[in-house]
């Protein structure tokens, strides 16, 4: 898992350095760093670094570590759905990279119309976690001890509004929305079933794996702090 991780983040610092060689032009040239108060209202704490190029191509990278706030051993799980597994139960790292093309830009207001296309991996899992079904405490709840690890990759196309300033002692807003699909390679290992199976105890071996698509809607607003800026 590291080595991925270390892979990935190599790839996403080889393509930002020669995307910026490659721009002869140098003009509004800034770095900001900054947080997602959403993300991190539903449990992704991490920042990201916004590098504005030019007039034309701001990249934005993000890097958290992803864990629901209450951490929890028994888990309400959610029939038909992976929310249970992906964000009540798994913890993992988060990283994104994404490029800008800004579309308009009024330059007295320091604001810009920008599409930016993304792509996000995480590495979520979590190990004998107990998940009920019905109310929980009751003597006929069913129950599953299990394990879980998920490779997710995903595509968003987004769509924002940015509002900045290369001066030191302002801090840029960017709204933002954008639909996308992910795809995710899980690993599923069932160790125990029953209304009253214990962690640790091995009523069933289920062992099962396979590959699962999934829509997905980003948004929220980035808030970020300057850390360099130059004019033209």
């Amino acid at each position: 898992m590291k080595n991925k991780i270390i892979f990935i983040t190599c790839l996403i610092f080889f393509s930002f350095y020669t995307l910026s060689a490659q721009e002869k032009e140098i003009s509004n040239k800034s770095i900001y760093l900054g947080l997602e108060p959403f993300s991190l209202a539903i449990g992704s704490k991490g920042l990201f670094l916004d590098y504005r190029v030019n007039n034309k191509y701001i990249f934005n990278f993000y890097a958290g570590y992803y864990s629901w706030w209450v951490n929890r051993q028994e888990i309400k799980e959610f029939e038909g759905t992976r929310f249970s597994d992906y964000y009540l139960a798994s913890r993992g790292p988060v990283l994104r990279f994404g490029m800008g093309f800004v579309l308009s830009e009024n330059k007295f207001r320091f604001s810009q119309v920008i599409l930016r296309p993304e792509l996000t991996y995480k590495y979520l899992s979590y190990d004998n976690k107990l998940f009920y079904y019905g109310s929980n405490g009751l003597g006929g709840t069913y129950r599953e001890v299990r394990s879980f690890k998920s490779n997710y990759f995903s595509v968003h196309a987004i769509f924002g509004f940015s509002h900045f300033s290369d001066s030191f002692e302002e801090i840029s807003f960017n709204w933002f929305i954008g639909p996308g699909l992910g795809i995710a390679y899980e690993d599923m290992h069932i160790l125990c079933k029953g209304s009253g199976c214990n962690v640790g105890e091995v009523n069933c071996d289920e062992h099962t794996t396979g590959i699962h698509f999934y829509p997905s809607l980003r948004f929220g607003v980035q808030i970020g702090f300057i850390l360099f800026g130059s004019g033209n």
